[in-house]
């Protein structure tokens, strides 16, 4: 009889695959062993498939966010200090990059986010550092000062999504070109917000 496995977490991250023209969904399950269960589901053949060569993580609990840029997916782990783990959908292969040791998160939040096709991190709450990542090292491009007002880590096509600290209610824009901030006119009551690529996906399955 096979053991019953408990899985504690399990992260699930959407992508697509352009050089394979395939969407694909890939989960992360933690079920208390040195390196994590990982799954990859192909849209074009409806199937999942069990990747053997997992990375070792010490818990998904310690997972900080994830994104997904052309086809790659990216973790923000922090287990023995910050790391980037990411895994190729493409190659199903995993690589690792370095996190500077500058970037802490007791100076305040950090968030991976993609910024212009491009991995970024940002960290800070009022001096906010702007990474991104160039040739598997990350680089910091400048800083931002937003004293009044709270970074909601999502990027548009133009600059940075704020809420302003004093009614943590209405929704602002930092254009990064014109250090500009701009009111979106949107109220908001719950600071989780997600941006999107609009696609169109036929089911035929």
């Amino acid at each position: 009889m096979a053991d019953h496995i408990v899985f504690k977490y399990i992260c699930l991250s959407f992508c697509f695959q352009p050089n394979q023209n395939d969407y694909k969904v890939v989960k992360m399950l933690d079920h208390n062993r040195p390196s994590m269960e990982v799954e990859v589901y192909s849209l074009s053949t409806n199937s999942w498939k069990v990747i053997e060569q997992a990375p070792r993580l010490n818990s998904l609990w310690w997972l900080m966010g994830n994104e997904v840029c052309n086809g790659i997916v990216y973790w923000l782990v922090y287990d023995d200090g910050h790391r980037i783990v990411s895994f190729d959908t493409g190659s199903e292969s995993f690589d690792e990059s370095l996190v500077p040791d500058s970037i802490l998160t007791i100076n305040g939040f950090v968030k991976i986010k993609v910024y212009k096709e491009t991995i970024s991190l940002l960290q800070g709450t009022t001096n906010i550092d702007f990474w991104v990542l160039q040739q598997g090292s990350f680089q910091r491009l400048r800083t931002i000062f937003l004293p009044n007002y709270a970074p909601l880590g999502l990027f548009t096509d133009n600059g940075l999504l704020v809420q302003e600290k004093s009614t943590y209610s209405e929704l602002d824009l930092f254009d990064l070109e014109s250090n500009q901030l701009k009111s979106t006119g949107i109220l908001i009551c719950d600071p989780k917000l997600y941006t999107y690529k609009g696609s169109l996906v036929l089911l035929d399955h």
